[in-house]
Order: structure tokens, then C-alpha cells, then sequence
């Protein structure tokens, strides 16, 4: 399916507020609303609307930190990395796993309470691998993020 300058306006409203009614869409872009309404269940079942998410206030959450966890690994076996990541990924304080070129082989995005929550998860998740050969933990002082995606 081809998309339309229509098709990536709707994809931009619903990047910006997923929960924007139907309704107000259709007016932005100047369709009906049932031709709106389809066009949006057509993006959802050809697979360019993947999920919608909310962003929650960290701190209702009882987050007070982020931090990177910069990780070398001594084997490069493909079973092995890709259980790390599957496994760790499934933990409630790790947000985003990357595999990555360079030093390092992965960086994993964790938010938790503290300090002291960072040291848990560090010693009980990471360092206690056998196939980890070198932890680095950066703490995020601050970031920003984009969540519009356009086409390039």
C-alpha cells in the first residue's frame, strides 16, 4: 500500500496525541470523518500504525533516576546476545535495549527509584554474567526525546 500526504498527516496527528478523537483529524485534514476513520483502520491492519502509548509522569511512578548501562561482552555468540537482550529487556526497570558497533556491544536504557536501586540491578542483572567482561553505568542528567517519525 502506497501512502498518500493524507496517509503521513494522520500519522504525524496521532505521533503527537494518540489520543486525538477521529473527529478533530478528520477536520485537520480535511476529510470525512468515516473516510478518516477508515483510512486509520487501514494503517492499523497494513501495519503502519503499530501501537499507541501514553507517557506517565515518572515520578507518579516512583522513578528518580535513569542511567545507561554500557556493557562489553567477552563472546559474540548469537544465542548468547540475543537471550541477554530478550531476558533483560523483560525487566520492569530496563526501557529500550540496543546492539550496538564500537567499544561497547550493548547499551541498556534503565530507570529506577535510586542509587542504590542502580547498584541492585547492576550487581544482580549484570555483573554477575559470565559472558560480561566489562560494565560501564552513566547516569542520564537529562534528555530530551522525538517521538515524530517522518519519512526521509
Amino acid at each position: 500500500m502506497s501512502l498518500d500526504r493524507i496517509d503521513f498527516h494522520i500519522l504525524r496527528i496521532l505521533q503527537e496525541n494518540a489520543w486525538e478523537s477521529v473527529k478533530q483529524i478528520s477536520a485537520t485534514v480535511s476529510l470525512s470523518l468515516s473516510t478518516t476513520s477508515q483510512r486509520i483502520k487501514v494503517l492499523k491492519e497494513n501495519g503502519h500504525l503499530l501501537s499507541a502509548h501514553t507517557v506517565v509522569n515518572r515520578r507518579t511512578m516512583n522513578i528518580g533516576l535513569e542511567a545507561l548501562f554500557l556493557i562489553q561482552l567477552d563472546k559474540h555468540d548469537k544465542n548468547i546476545v540475543e537471550d541477554f537482550m530478550a531476558g533483560i529487556i523483560k525487566l520492569p526497570e530496563i526501557l529500550s535495549v540496543y546492539l550496538i558497533t564500537g567499544a561497547n556491544d550493548i547499551i541498556a536504557n534503565a530507570v529506577v527509584r535510586d542509587t542504590d536501586h542502580l547498584k541492585s540491578l547492576a550487581f544482580e542483572q549484570f555483573t554477575n554474567r559470565p559472558f560480561i567482561s566489562k560494565i560501564e553505568t552513566s547516569i542520564v542528567y537529562n534528555s530530551m526525546h522525538s517521538r515524530i517519525l517522518s519519512p526521509l
